[in-house]
């Protein structure tokens, strides 16, 4: 696992674009270190690639695409924009790293902008309304409606990441 340390970031002007495919087994990590960002987003894999996202960190804007494989391994995500772009054929796989164990994105007042997601151990939080179009309810999630796809699109284990 890596640290973060001696790092120095103005919230107001960083500005971090991920793409990548990661290590030989096609994880990534992005050890936030607990620290405050502006605009962060990962892009999309095709290849199966999964993020995980380890701290408990504060993003003003936070911007997923699909297909993508998120593992929250901090307890909260304190996001003041969160953008989802996923689809039923290309989702954004949203999950806790440790089964049944729920973690939390917390948005104030932007209702997030949830679209193509599907979603396990997740809780909705701070105020702000989740709702989740086009998306799978994977279990285990709260504070967050989830819709599901138009059409009764149902997706592949491969599609979903699992």
């Amino acid at each position: 696992m890596a640290t973060t340390t001696g790092l120095t970031f103005d919230a107001g002007l960083s500005i971090l674009d991920f793409t990548g495919v990661g290590d030989s087994a096609g994880q990534r990590i992005f050890s936030g270190g607990g620290l405050t960002y502006s605009s962060v987003r990962f892009r999309g894999q095709v290849n199966g690639a999964s993020l995980q996202i380890i701290g408990a960190n504060s993003f003003t804007t936070l911007t997923n695409d699909g297909p993508n494989v998120i593992e929250l391994s901090g307890l909260t995500q304190t996001i003041a924009t969160l953008t989802i772009n996923g689809s039923p054929s290309s989702p954004v796989l949203m999950r806790s790293s440790s089964d049944g164990s729920s973690r939390t994105l917390s948005v104030a007042s932007n209702a997030p902008t949830i679209n193509g997601a599907a979603l396990r151990d997740i809780t909705g939080a701070g105020g702000a309304s989740f709702v989740a179009n086009n998306s799978f309810d994977l279990g285990h999630n709260s504070g967050i409606t989830i819709n599901g796809p138009a059409g009764g699109h149902i997706a592949t284990r491969q599609q979903l990441g699992m």
